[in-house]
């Protein structure tokens, strides 16, 4: 994490803990395969209680989205098949994920490594399982997730 980030989640504890209040969401960032992604957000998205991010490979969020409660994003996958088991197969590599300008991803949603994008003003609804890229001003909700509408 980037020192402004570590600095508004250093205040936002102090302010949390002498106001019983939240003021600031900070994700769980973790890379438990060494893959060497990194997490970049702009300072304008708002990241809600309990979200969890694997930077196996990089994920970039950009300007205005929210990521809600509880939302899963996972960029790393194991290679099982048929002939192994699913746990001791390689880790695959996966491509760096963007979820751009003004998306919206809804609580308890998992964004799983297939997907490369959530585009511009794209709504991820609450509990998706998201295995597809999501275009611009799309709806998408579902297991897995489906597109449902497309917005203006």
């Amino acid at each position: 994490m980037g020192i402004f980030v570590r600095l508004r989640c250093a205040v936002g504890r102090v302010l949390g803990r002498a106001l019983h209040f939240r003021f600031f969401h900070v994700p769980r960032v973790h890379d438990h395969h060494n893959g060497g992604g990194i997490l970049t957000a702009h300072p304008t998205v708002w990241f809600g209680v309990g979200v969890d991010i694997d930077t196996y490979a990089s994920v970039t969020i950009r300007e205005n989205a929210v990521i809600s409660d509880g939302v899963l994003i996972l960029r790393h996958d194991h290679g099982g098949g048929n002939d192994r088991a699913y746990h001791d197969g390689p880790i695959q590599p996966t491509q760096p994920l963007l979820i751009d300008k003004g998306a919206f991803i809804g609580s308890r949603a998992i964004i799983l490594p297939p997907v490369h994008i959530v585009g511009e003003n794209a709504i991820v609804g609450a509990g998706a399982v998201v295995v597809d890229d999501v275009p611009a001003g799309a709806v998408a909700v579902g297991n897995p997730s489906r597109i449902v509408k497309q917005r203006k």
